[in-house]
């Protein structure tokens, strides 16, 4: 929740800011809006997973003391937390879709991504390396999909936007 929290804080005030300016118009601002966030957020989130990583024995530590449980954990963060900042990414993009009233396109993607690509690579990598490992790498892997997508959904609806405000 330490690292989940802050990335979900800065899309939900996103959603706010982009519906804003969208009402008025500023669809520069807009654009300003996004890249600072981002920029923000994948601060936040570099900075919080590389504490993680460093300490995360000593905070399953305060949690179990079984060492099993604590590489276990380790191995999970060392694997998800470094590739976070696609998550933080992923939810500037969807947020500055969602603060223009699209919310059906982040959604389907979100689903598609998590759901669909997740259990996907869930089964093939399983059966090939049935490890913990191949449990963590899915996160990422299902994170770098909704990027793509919903940045691709991003530029093809909303890159009109600035080129009508200057006619």
């Amino acid at each position: 929740m330490i690292l989940y929290l802050p990335i979900i804080t800065l899309g939900q005030g996103l959603v706010s800011f982009v519906g804003q300016n969208y009402g008025a118009g500023q669809y520069d601002r807009i654009n300003r809006g996004i890249k600072s966030a981002m920029i923000v957020s994948v601060i936040i989130t570099m900075g919080v997973s590389t504490l993680m990583i460093i300490n995360s024995k000593y905070i399953f530590g305060i949690f179990t003391s079984n060492s099993e449980v604590i590489r276990y954990g380790w191995n999970i963060v060392s694997i998800t937390f470094p590739f976070y900042f696609l998550y933080a990414i992923l939810e500037c993009l969807s947020s500055q879709i969602r603060g223009r009233g699209i919310s059906i396109p982040p959604m389907v993607i979100t689903l598609l991504s998590f759901c669909g690509i997740r259990i996907m690579f869930l089964i093939v990598l399983l059966r090939k390396y049935n490890s913990i490992s191949s449990i963590a790498i899915t996160f990422p892997i299902s994170w770098l999909f909704a990027v793509i997508l919903t940045s691709m959904y991003s530029y093809y609806t909303f890159s009109k936007e600035s080129k009508e405000t200057v006619c």
